[in-house]
């Protein structure tokens, strides 16, 4: 963990003094978005309901909420929630809350490659016919890239790693396009593959530009 925070501090330091070299970035990343959120779990979830009988637990669902704010031609900082759930007799919540700052890379004239380190916090609430409660804190380390392919369509995709205290650590995949029908508006989509699950996320984002 210690070792983790130290590479992403170090990181940060190395990427500050680009921002007065580097050409400004091909996207803005000042922005909100919201998205609904379908997740499938690897692993079936079984909890007990009472009477010797049980309930499976597949699947959840939720909503993602994420805004960012670009303070240089490079930097910026997001902030990001996202909350899903699965519910019948018995039911599981979980809540993620991110914190971090990015330093887009233009890769030519149509792509940024973009680098981001911060802090996330994860609860996990599961209810029987009582409810407990358990969160932790992590550092995340990520990159991506995005790409216009013209002036409507956007592709995207990255991969995070979270490196929690206590809770086994977690990388991500990710992959997704982008919709602009405006110069601010855009729907988006992704498919996110982690060591635990696969979600598909559809919403839409405001760019301030």
């Amino acid at each position: 963990m210690k070792k983790l925070g130290a590479s992403a501090a170090l990181a940060i330091a190395v990427a500050l003094p680009l921002t007065a070299q580097a050409a400004g970035s091909n996207f803005s990343y000042t922005q909100l978005s919201g998205a609904f959120v379908a997740t499938w779990l690897d692993d079936d979830i079984v909890l007990p309901v009472g009477n010797g009988w049980y309930e499976l637990h597949d699947s959840m669902g939720g909503l993602g909420l994420s805004g960012s704010y670009q303070f240089t031609d490079n930097l910026f900082v997001a902030l990001s929630g996202t909350y899903r759930a699965s519910r019948g007799d018995t039911e599981i919540n979980v809540t993620d809350v991110g914190l971090s700052l990015g330093y887009a890379l233009p890769a030519g004239e149509r792509t940024d490659l973009v680098f981001q380190g911060g802090v996330v916090n994860t609860e996990v609430e599961v209810c029987t016919w009582v409810c407990g409660k358990v969160d932790d804190n992590g550092m995340l380390l990520g990159m991506g890239v995005r790409h216009w392919v013209n002036a409507a369509f956007e592709l995207n995709g990255g991969v995070t790693h979270v490196n929690y205290d206590d809770f086994d650590s977690n990388t991500a995949l990710n992959v997704g396009f982008a919709y602009w029908s405006s110069p601010a508006f855009s729907m988006v989509t992704g498919l996110i593959a982690d060591d635990d699950s696969t979600s598909l996320t559809v919403g839409f984002r405001y760019t301030f530009n």
